[in-house]
């Protein structure tokens, strides 16, 4: 019994983690805000974002305004909208090494 409440409760966790990882297409592309230009606080800093993020309660994707970071090792390749099938998908910013 013990068992299979815990594997029943590791299948539900998984279940979801896998469902909030997936993309969720839209049928119009929101748009970034309009706003002002934050300069660098520094030659090793570069601006990663502005970023959208699936919001799985409201059903829509949530606007993540832009931040300067540390540079890492390699590029920082901005996310973009991809059409798909009978709609866009958002497709996230990555470090390209």
């Amino acid at each position: 019994m013990n068992l299979k409440f815990h594997a029943l409760i590791l299948a539900a966790t998984i279940i979801i983690l896998v469902a909030s990882c997936t993309t969720q297409k839209v049928t119009v592309k929101p748009e970034f805000p309009v706003g002002a230009t934050i300069a660098s606080p520094g030659p090793s800093y570069v601006l990663k974002g502005p970023e959208w993020k699936w919001n799985s309660s409201s059903k829509n994707y949530t606007y993540i305004a832009p931040e300067y970071v540390i540079r890492e090792n390699g590029v920082w390749v901005r996310g973009h909208w991809k059409q798909v099938r009978r709609g866009y998908e958002w497709i996230p910013g990555y470090w390209k090494m």
